[in-house]
């Protein structure tokens, strides 16, 4: 296990996650141009709550089954089928609590049936989806979990569409959300046994620590949730609608960063859990972050600079209240991709303590800061909260490590710096130009001006060249 495995498997994570996180985000955006504000704000609830309670699916047990499957002499099979039988108990659980509160917090009947249709199939699709993926993640042949998203994504989406043309009233297409979902995850469970049979007994070791990783994990699920839910509790079904619309363009881009992080994770525990690679993840980590920032910082920008023509382009007229909730969302990329291998590091270096503390402190604060400002001002408010609590954590998690500026410094440094560039001349009239020949030009000046100031990333991109460049010239006198 290496970092040209790590590149490896970000490649194929990058093809599956992206396009087809692209594909469904379109066909989200088909489903909200179809329903309307407030229909479409009842579905954003519904996720919000998919997300949540998924991860009372889960509760830690995924990291820790990582953090022991990377040290020497692991018997992984007997890890994972302790693993596998506590995700289906857990699940079991929060299936039962799930309709309970269900039943007792929403008092619109419509609302409700939208929720039963949608969480609870999508609970245990999820559950059996993420069994898949962190086997996959711990082995390292991020090629099936790609497979898995894809053919999940590709159901749902493929359904949605078929719904639309169908003019399918918003129960069935609930419905079609949980169903896709659950299919989704009977696929991967099946794919899981078929490699590694389900044994008696059961490995205690991945229940070590799990508090920490629970309360953390949870804050980290809560955190994106709250506008929607806060939202509907603070201001209307409507503002919600347009907050998830707005929300759903930068969260395709956000799965770049996202899909840098699952792959760096293992090597970052291999190296974290031996005291003599310290400087090994220290440097691994400057990659991450420069990788994941470079991605985040640059869609951030194209996003900020053609917030209402994005809107337009992909919900149509009616939906301009959510261009402002996208531009100060659009900070929220740059952000987070910073902060995600911040985290990281904290986990894979044995902070985990530090980082479930400061995310439960972080939860608390969000939440006063989601009903004040999405009280006074909507979407915006709760747009406005999102970006607060992630500068929050991003000085947070830089303050509990020991070499947390370091690793910031190190990774941003040059895309932040190009970054500024390119709005300062943004600023003096590229703007001006039609998106469709503005984006590209603005990303391409970030690339140029990236690489151009980045001597070891250059260093990196040439080396991976001439390895590549060295197997064709093999291959071809073989």
């Amino acid at each position: 296990m290496g970092k040209k495995n790590v590149f490896i498997n970000v490649v194929y994570l990058l093809f599956s996650h992206v396009f087809i996180r692209l594909f469904t985000a379109l066909a989200a955006i088909a489903v909200a141009r179809y329903l309307g504000a407030e229909q479409y704000g009842m579905i954003g609830i519904g996720v919000a709550l998919i997300g949540i309670s998924n991860y009372f699916t889960d509760l830690g047990v995924s990291q820790t089954l990582i953090r022991e499957a990377t040290k020497e002499q692991a018997d992984l099979s007997l890890l994972l089928s302790g693993y596998i039988k506590t995700r289906m108990v857990l699940t079991l659980v929060t299936a039962i609590i799930l309709l309970v509160m269900i039943e007792a917090v929403y008092q619109n009947e419509l609302l409700r049936q939208v929720l039963y249709y949608m969480v609870v199939p999508s609970l245990f699709g999820s559950a059996l989806q993420g069994i898949g993926n962190t086997y996959f993640q711990v082995i390292q042949k991020m090629k099936y979990t790609a497979l898995l998203t894809s053919v999940s994504g590709v159901i749902t989406a493929s359904t949605f569409y078929v719904g639309i043309v169908c003019t399918l009233p918003l129960q069935v297409l609930a419905s079609v959300y949980g169903i896709s979902s659950l299919i989704g995850g009977l696929l991967s469970i099946a794919m899981v046994l078929k490699r590694s049979p389900l044994r008696r007994g059961w490995d205690r070791s991945i229940l070590q620590g799990v508090l920490y990783f629970s309360l953390g994990g949870l804050a980290v699920i809560l955190l994106p949730q709250l506008g929607p839910i806060i939202l509907e509790q603070v201001g209307t079904i409507e503002q919600v609608g347009y907050f998830v619309a707005a929300y759903r363009i930068p969260a395709v881009f956000l799965a770049i960063p996202g899909i840098v992080a699952s792959a760096f994770y293992p090597l970052l525990f291999q190296y974290g859990n031996r005291a003599e690679d310290q400087e090994k993840h220290l440097s691994l980590g400057i990659v991450q972050v420069k990788l994941m920032s470079f991605f985040g910082i640059g869609s951030g920008v194209v996003l900020f600079l053609f917030a209402d023509w994005w809107i337009f382009l992909l919900f149509g007229a009616g939906w301009e209240a959510a261009a402002d909730i996208l531009r100060v969302l659009s900070l929220l990329i740059s952000l987070q991709a910073i902060t995600i291998p911040l985290a990281d590091s904290l986990t894979t270096k044995g902070y985990q303590k530090r980082r479930a503390v400061l995310l439960s402190v972080s939860v608390i604060f969000s939440l006063s800061t989601y009903v004040t400002l999405g009280h006074s001002w909507g979407g915006i408010g709760a747009g406005m909260a999102a970006i607060i609590n992630e500068l929050f954590l991003l000085v947070a998690f830089s303050c509990a490590n020991p070499v947390g500026w370091r690793l910031i410094w190190g990774g941003t440094k040059v895309n932040v710096l190009a970054s500024g560039m390119v709005l300062l001349l943004a600023s003096l009239g590229l703007t001006k130009l039609h998106p469709l020949s503005g984006i590209p030009l603005l990303l391409l000046l970030y690339v140029l001006l990236v690489l151009s100031m980045d001597a070891s990333l250059r260093k990196m991109i040439q080396t991976k060249f001439r390895e590549k460049r060295a197997k064709q010239k093999t291959s071809s006198f073989t």
